[in-house]
């Protein structure tokens, strides 16, 4: 993989995954209508499949968009961001054949771009995994972390072997060395 994408496997000790997973169960969703937003990805034809519940942890301009922040506690202290941008989870509902939901940058403008990087945390293990536009392929295993330059463009898919796929999507900008 190219040296701008980086994984950590067993990201967090296994006692803090295993109370982040659980509590990430225990948030109120938001069902939206289309997986990639058009204004950053390629604009897709209708599909039945390009829908998922989201739960926005926190969002600039608006901060902290949710009393539930507390629950990734961990997780940002050892990411340690200097600037949150974004912490937003995802979940794709299982699919009879893996479904891909069209290449995107989490990307808000091209200033932002040069300094923002993305995280996918992988919340629980599945056949569903993030692409990046050079094919590469990051598997969908619980606790891992992949970072990247906001402006990548990558990916998520559903899966097919077990009920959901759950990820949690950061945006920020690094502090010093990462990890």
């Amino acid at each position: 993989m190219e040296n701008n994408l980086k994984v950590y496997d067993d990201f967090l000790p296994q006692q803090e995954f295993d109370e982040l997973a659980k509590d990430c169960k225990d948030v109120e969703w938001k069902l939206v209508d289309n997986v990639v937003d058009g204004e950053f990805g390629e604009q897709q034809e209708y599909n039945k499949h390009d829908w998922q519940f989201e739960h926005y942890f926190y969002e600039l301009p608006f901060h902290n968009s949710s009393n539930t922040f507390s629950k990734i506690g961990k997780l940002l202290e050892k990411i340690n961001p200097f600037i949150l941008y974004r912490a937003k989870m995802n979940l794709n509902p299982n699919t009879e054949t893996i479904i891909e939901h069209g290449f995107h940058k989490d990307i808000w403008s091209d200033v932002e771009a040069e300094k923002l990087m993305s995280a996918v945390y992988y919340i629980n293990s599945n056949d569903g995994y993030t692409r990046f536009e050079d094919d590469s392929i990051v598997e969908s295993v619980a606790n891992r972390l992949v970072t990247f330059p906001t402006s990548r463009m990558h990916t998520g898919s559903t899966c097919t072997d077990v009920r959901y796929r759950q990820v949690l999507n950061l945006m920020y900008i690094p502090y010093g060395e990462q990890h």
